[in-house]
């Protein structure tokens, strides 16, 4: 949802804007969206402080 609405919406936005290629806009949405579930599975599986 984060992705969807910030960062897609962000992308989609500045680059029709500037006249960017639509494939250049999918790439770095797709980009970003791959960044942001690997961030999300790192946090996910880290193990809480003082538990290790």
């Amino acid at each position: 949802m984060l992705w969807a609405g910030f960062t897609a919406a962000r992308f989609i936005t500045h680059d029709a804007f500037e006249g960017r290629p639509p494939a250049l806009t999918l790439m770095n949405i797709t980009h970003e969206l791959v960044t942001v579930l690997v961030m999300a599975l790192i946090i996910g599986v880290w193990p809480p402080a003082g538990t290790v």
